[in-house]
């Protein structure tokens, strides 16, 4: 920094700037760290540092794997930083995302990296990584801990679930005002939901769109199904309507059946309580 530079600037502002130095110097290579094989959309979210991100695509893509190491990566290549992993409903969470984080923490424990310290007994509430770093896990039904804080980085998986309004309230949370990494992020993944879902039309998303050929124990290198492929891609063929055009195909398509496709329970469901406060009903 040159003398004329550092004179311009008062005390306070000199204190700020070389916090935020600090904060980023924390950042480290890992050169065990065990990246996975990553091809295509789950590529691209690695690289990613657009403030929001979404992988999307069918069923068994290896979208929530790419997005777990990345939250992993994130708070052990960035010392004292704060993430969050979160699902529409806090009780969803342990027995589906939670579990193949656990999986990736093991991965990572054979490599010899250390294990971060999993506080809350059965029901995780966080992580706590040896350099500092924490990462959050949370509901939107029950947000507090994830909402308490600025976070460096929140991951929500199954984000078709989640309302535009669960959205936007987190990105509020994840600015970057904490300066410990040099860009905040807010990223998901999810399955193909209705046409007229907030997703496809939120201009400041990023959408990445993930296939059955990027997930590596599907399909080889040369684009040949491997024996878990044979096996995952024929239940995938053997489901019908909107299941298959989502799941199977990867197409944006609303349910059979389905009136209203617009209808959420946050936004048109109508409690007594609500009739007796607006005089309908007394």
């Amino acid at each position: 920094m040159g003398t004329a530079f550092a004179q311009a600037l008062t005390v306070e502002e000199l204190v700020a700037l070389a916090a935020v130095s600090v904060k980023h110097r924390k950042q480290q290579a890992i050169p065990d760290y065990p990246i996975p094989h990553l091809r295509g959309a789950a590529q691209e979210l690695w690289q990613s540092e657009d403030h929001e991100a979404m992988i999307a695509g069918p069923a068994e893509t290896g979208k929530t794997w790419a997005a777990l190491y990345k939250a992993d990566y994130l708070a052990r290549t960035h010392g004292g930083s704060q993430g969050a992993i979160v699902r529409k409903t806090y009780k969803s969470v342990h027995g589906t995302v939670l579990q193949t984080f656990r999986r990736i923490l093991a991965l990572c424990v054979e490599k010899g990296l250390p294990m971060p310290h999993s506080y809350g007994g059965e029901k995780t509430e966080w992580y706590d990584y040896p350099n500092g770093s924490r990462i959050y896990v949370g509901g939107m039904d029950n947000p507090d801990k994830v909402l308490s804080s600025e976070r460096d980085f929140i991951y929500f998986n199954q984000a078709e679930e989640a309302s535009l309004d669960d959205w936007e309230t987190l990105t509020t949370r994840c600015t970057g005002r904490g300066g410990v990494m040099p860009f905040a992020q807010i990223y998901g993944d999810c399955n193909p939901g209705p046409s007229t879902h907030w997703i496809l039309s939120r201009h400041s998303l990023r959408l990445l769109y993930s296939h059955h050929e990027d997930n590596p124990t599907l399909y080889d290198d040369g684009g040949n199904l491997t024996d878990q492929g044979c096996k995952t891609m024929a239940v995938l063929d053997s489901l019908t309507g909107t299941r298959y055009q989502r799941l199977r195909l990867g197409k944006w398509v609303g349910s059979e059946g389905v009136v209203y496709g617009d209808w959420s329970r946050e936004q048109h469901l109508v409690t007594e309580a609500q009739l007796r406060e607006w005089g309908i009903i007394v």
